[in-house]
């Protein structure tokens, strides 16, 4: 499980110049994944760092989300705190 779940955050990690609707499907799907196997394994850090990225999505807008070079903002946000939690499944 532990596995598959670092592949996910690694696919989620890749989506920096994916539509918004993509990137915030895809990243939803993957923290609710996160926080199940987190809570199950009674990570209390990991769980909550998932939620405070859920949490920081709810207010970022996707509209105007890209940069000139094609990036999402969105990902730019995110991008250290998607970095902790993927580090915290490597442990």
């Amino acid at each position: 499980m532990k596995k598959k779940l670092y592949q996910e955050w690694d696919r989620v990690l890749l989506l920096e110049k994916a539509s918004p609707y993509v990137f915030r499907t895809r990243l939803e799907r993957v923290l609710n994944h996160t926080v199940r196997y987190a809570d199950c394994e009674n990570d209390n850090q990991l769980s909550e760092t998932c939620k405070l990225i859920a949490h920081k999505l709810m207010y970022i807008s996707d509209q105007s989300n890209q940069t000139s070079d094609g990036c999402l903002n969105s990902f730019n946000i995110l991008k250290q705190d998607m970095l902790v939690v993927k580090a915290g499944l490597e442990g």
